[in-house]
């Protein structure tokens, strides 16, 4: 029997890659088995491009309603350290929101803390959609993780639910009615504004529940966590139904798509709802005047252009 033939040279070449140390450590980490098979990573890559490029769209729309204004007469750049830290603290805190509602503000709060956490949450649940990449309860820092997003997610359900009961089943008639002889936009005269809360609602209870869907399909497939006790609720009630483990993955596509696609198709709207306060608010802290408002700004007047 003959001796074996050389190796050719780009079978060698690609023998030496994959024995390469560094190699096998980015395979370990993202080679694996992500949640999301190819054909699904395509096409979400390609449905984010798609839907997220109107939504920015849509904010570059309203930097141009904003840049139109005239400009301001005073400095709202200076001490850019210390406008950051007190639009920060203003936020994060909702101070001046709780100084006037405490029940209603705290409900807020709820989804405001909740949806800041989410932030984060998003990403993690993204990168899980394409890399072989999770956040297990097994360090501290990983339980702080599951168990602050397990929380906040039942949070933010709560004062959800909460706010919806108080505008539509129980609505205070001093905080949703106008004073006749207010100057109201058309859109609101036509109602305009429950249409948008329904809306902004029904988004975030559809968000918040696909996202605590998906959490509860892995707990599933890869065993509970004592501390997510909302999620691994889920996961139960889910095996009681006759989920498994072997078909938790195609629950977990599902509610993949269902979260961070409905967040895509939220930012696109975002820009045409009153609620992008929740965006514009910490810029706005961050802008404002270091005057008392009762301090009118300078004018810059020019009095010969103002002879006759």
């Amino acid at each position: 029997m003959g001796a074996e033939s050389d190796p050719h040279p780009l079978e060698r070449l690609i023998l030496q890659v994959l024995n390469w140390t560094p190699f096998k450590i980015l395979l370990e980490v993202f080679g694996g088995i992500s949640v999301l098979p190819l054909f699904h990573q395509l096409a979400f890559a390609v449905f984010a491009l798609l839907v997220g490029g109107y939504g920015v769209y849509g904010f570059y729309r309203v930097y141009l309603w904003i840049a139109a204004g005239r400009p301001a007469s005073e400095n709202r750049f200076n001490n850019p350290l210390e406008r950051i830290s007190q639009a920060l603290l203003s936020s994060l805190t909702q101070e001046r929101t709780f100084r006037g509602r405490p029940i209603i503000s705290l409900l807020h709060s709820f989804i405001m803390y909740g949806f800041a956490y989410y932030l984060l949450v998003n990403v993690i649940d993204g990168l899980e959609g394409y890399f072989k990449f999770g956040i297990s309860s097994d360090t501290a820092l990983g339980a702080a993780y599951n168990f602050l997003a397990d929380l906040l997610s039942f949070g933010v359900l709560l004062g959800v639910i909460a706010l919806i009961l108080r505008r539509f089943a129980a609505p205070a008639k001093k905080d949703f009615n106008f004073n006749e002889r207010t100057l109201l936009h058309p859109a609101v005269k036509a109602g305009k504004i429950p249409t948008d809360s329904l809306m902004v609602s029904s988004f975030i209870l559809f968000h918040v529940g696909m996202r605590i869907l998906g959490q509860g399909f892995k707990l599933l497939e890869e065993g509970g966590d004592p501390l997510q006790p909302l999620t691994s609720g889920v996961a139960a009630l889910l095996q009681i139904l006759g989920a498994t483990p072997e078909t938790a993955r195609g629950g977990r596509i599902f509610a993949y798509w269902g979260a961070l696609g409905s967040i895509i198709v939220f930012l696109s709207y975002f820009p045409r709802t009153k609620h992008i306060h929740l965006f514009m608010a910490p810029v706005n802290y961050a802008l404002a005047r270091t005057a008392n408002s009762g301090t009118l700004p300078p004018l810059e007047l020019n009095l010969e252009a103002e002879e006759p």
